[in-house]
């Protein structure tokens, strides 16, 4: 919940964070979030709140084509990270 989430179209732009492909996304108060209109493709998530991330996790999703849409299903889980954080 209330977690801030971006996507990316190549691994190297989420690495850099730059270049997301939608505007930063806040999850709803069931930790659900939705991005419409996107290719089928590998896409890249960076998920955040406070120093609770998916940094050290699962960072790639796929979105496939089944019919006229484009879907895809993904939890991922955030945890407490020191990743990124300078010392």
């Amino acid at each position: 919940q209330n977690a801030t989430v971006n996507i990316y179209r190549f691994k190297e732009d989420w690495e850099q964070e730059q270049n997301a492909i939608k505007p930063a996304e806040i999850t709803s108060a069931n930790g659900l979030i939705r991005f419409v209109n996107l290719e089928a493709g590998t896409y890249y998530v960076d998920v955040a709140n406070g120093s609770f991330n998916n940094w050290e996790g699962k960072i790639e999703t796929n979105v496939q084509s089944v019919g006229a849409f484009f879907v895809n299903t993904e939890f991922i889980i955030i945890n407490n990270s020191k990743a990124g954080e300078v010392a």
